[in-house]
């Protein structure tokens, strides 16, 4: 299968496992339950939910654009996923079965591809608008 291929299903991947997480982690904030686990591990749940929340949104528009191999969309992409990881604590406690784990473990696997493949094999397309324009020869 080539690259291109891998590249593109792992963005559709991790579109719908995000959207399937948020639905699985409830509302604008963590449940007392969760709340209370996290106060045992210590966490003592100082990022509030809405922010893991707000994430996502551009976090998938950015990944639908990188689709069309556009720079900024990677870039954008990237450090959101790394502020996504970096409170990546909490979903752990979120999730409650196997199932809800596994679409966790795939969500983080197909962002783990898609950045990996953006930044090595499929690099080369993603130039700059204005780098396109700078090789054209002029008339």
């Amino acid at each position: 299968m080539r690259s291109e291929t891998i590249y593109r299903i792992s963005i559709i991947i991790l579109c719908f496992s995000s959207l399937f997480i948020n639905y699985m982690t409830g509302d604008w904030e963590y449940s007392a339950d969760i709340i209370n686990a996290m106060d045992w591990h210590g966490f003592n749940s100082q990022i509030p939910h809405w922010f893991k929340l707000s994430i996502v949104g551009p976090l998938q528009v950015a990944a639908l654009i990188m689709l069309r191999f556009n720079l900024i969309a990677r870039n954008i992409f990237a450090v959101l996923s790394l502020i996504g990881l970096s409170i990546s604590l909490f979903e752990g406690v979120a999730a409650y079965s196997a199932f809800e784990i596994f679409i966790v473990q795939i969500y983080y696997f197909s962002t783990g591809v898609v950045l990996t493949l953006s930044f090595t094999l499929l690099s080369e397309k993603f130039r700059s608008p204005l780098s396109r324009r700078s090789v054209q020869p002029g008339i």
